[in-house]
């Protein structure tokens, strides 16, 4: 997101640095807030709650009281849509930015409000740009609602900004915005609008830079690369003819692939996929609007894995309609099929997703991650995932947070052996499934298998720099 919106702003004729991450890049921060900048933005792809946004609010405004604030992203826009949207202005205002821009996009919302505080413009003089809700003296304003469309074309990022070294070995790369499907429990389509494909040339483009920059993985953020299948194959015919060096993961939808584009996606450079797929239940599935079955899964993870390209299966539990049966089949789905590695989590109650418009059906009440429906509650399904970290033994558990899929690749990227981080995530598996119940764990045989495994890849590193 950073990376896009400094190039936008670039092409405004402004100039911004970035913070990719606000913790850990306090001191950088810090640092440039010394100058007072005109304005910081901050994106909320991540954000859920307000939380995060007032301690960065807090802190900017501590160090540059003068600096004004815009906060931009999904948040927002989502706030906007949903049960609380009667108290967007009341939320916001307490996080405590000076703008807010309610749009899925913003880019170039983003770029007019810098625009016009670089011309000298006070926050009031900002009523004529669309999509605002502006704080000043005390008093807030909406501007006028015009959905922004920003031709993916002509909104890439312009690599060549950055420092080369931030964008090694991994980088990210968006080829289309939104996603064609409608999916029940997730409510992107209905946030990024209709979905757009940037052309075939455009992201040679774009690749050819990455692999200039000397980049070993990439990263292909597309809410459903394979989506069109027939683009998707002539994505990789291209790899192909390039012969780039680096290797890449996306996202795939398994119910949208066929053998050849599995060997094709192999052939150019294909190392991970991430898949949806979210129950093993026939039934579920229907409910969720996933157009997909347990044996086209099974179909699809045998393809991919057999052509060495490693999966990640994503399961979440507790959508209306899981109950013991649907469990039971998530997880002869897994023992079945044997993808690399898999994640399972609680089902989170989004009011603005299409599933909120069956409660009524399905009985459902409360949101977040505490709800209850006339086939599961949350408690039952946090001892669900319990029971299948417990059970599945076919896969290597992986955590949705802190340590991902696409984590993997960076740190190969950085030189670490696959045995090693494998090694790792084998151990921490073992330590969440021993701990769950709050069952004691011994530390000490856990960090002696830790620095074993450490010792053997530094080992192996110091010879193999020898």
């Amino acid at each position: 997101a950073s990376l896009h919106l400094a190039s936008s702003l670039a092409r405004s004729g402004a100039s911004c640095v970035l913070v990719g991450e606000f913790q850990k890049g306090k001191a950088k921060l810090t640092e440039l807030l010394r100058d007072e900048p005109l304005t910081a933005a901050i994106t909320t792809t991540f954000y859920f709650e307000p939380t995060p946004m007032k301690e960065i609010v807090s802190f900017i405004r501590e160090r540059s009281p003068a600096t004004k604030i815009v906060i931009g992203g999904p948040y927002p826009s989502h706030l906007e849509r949903g049960e609380l949207s009667d108290a967007l202005e009341m939320i916001l205002e307490d996080i405590g930015a000076d703008v807010y821009v309610i749009d899925s996009q913003g880019e170039a919302a983003l770029a007019q409000i810098v625009t016009a505080l670089k011309s000298g413009s006070s926050l009031e003089d900002l009523q004529s740009i669309p999509n605002l809700l502006i704080f000043s003296g005390g008093r807030s304003c909406r501007t006028k609602r015009l959905p922004e469309d920003n031709p993916i074309n002509e909104n890439r990022v312009e690599y060549s900004l950055f420092d080369r070294t931030a964008l090694r070995p991994f980088s990210m790369m968006r080829t289309a915005i939104s996603c064609p499907f409608a999916c029940s429990f997730c409510s992107y389509p209905v946030r990024a609008g209709d979905h757009r494909l940037a052309d075939v040339s455009q992201v040679e483009a774009d690749l050819r830079q990455l692999a200039k920059i000397g980049v070993e993985f990439v990263y292909f953020i597309d809410d459903t690369f394979n989506v069109p299948l027939p683009r998707f194959k002539e994505l990789c015919r291209m790899m192909i003819k390039n012969r780039f060096p680096f290797r890449w993961l996306s996202y795939l939808r398994c119910g949208n692939m066929d053998f050849e584009a599995v060997q094709l996606a192999a052939e150019s450079g294909c190392v991970g996929a991430l898949l949806g797929i979210e129950s093993g239940d026939q039934e579920v599935l229907q409910i969720m609007n996933k157009f997909a079955s347990p044996e086209k899964y099974r179909k699809a993870i045998r393809w991919l894995e057999d052509a060495g390209i490693m999966t990640w299966a994503l399961f979440f539990i507790g959508f209306p309609g899981d109950g013991e049966t649907g469990l039971a089949n998530t997880i002869s789905l897994v023992a079945d099929t044997a993808p690399s590695f898999y994640s399972t989590q609680i089902w989170f109650y989004d009011d603005s997703t299409p599933i909120h418009k069956r409660a009524k059906e399905f009985e459902l009440q409360g949101a977040g991650y505490t709800w209850k429906h006339k086939t599961m509650t949350w408690l039952q399904a946090c001892d669900n995932v319990d029971r299948m970290l417990r059970e599945v033994k076919s896969s290597l558990y992986v955590p949705q947070n802190g340590f991902s899929f696409e984590t993997i690749f960076y740190l190969l990227g950085r030189g670490i052996s696959f045995r090693y981080v494998n090694d790792f995530l084998e151990t921490c598996r073992d330590v969440v499934v021993a701990g769950l119940g709050d069952n004691a764990v011994d530390s000490s045989k856990v960090f002696s298998k830790l620095r074993a495994s450490y010792a053997a890849e530094t080992g192996a590193l110091s010879y193999s720099h020898t």
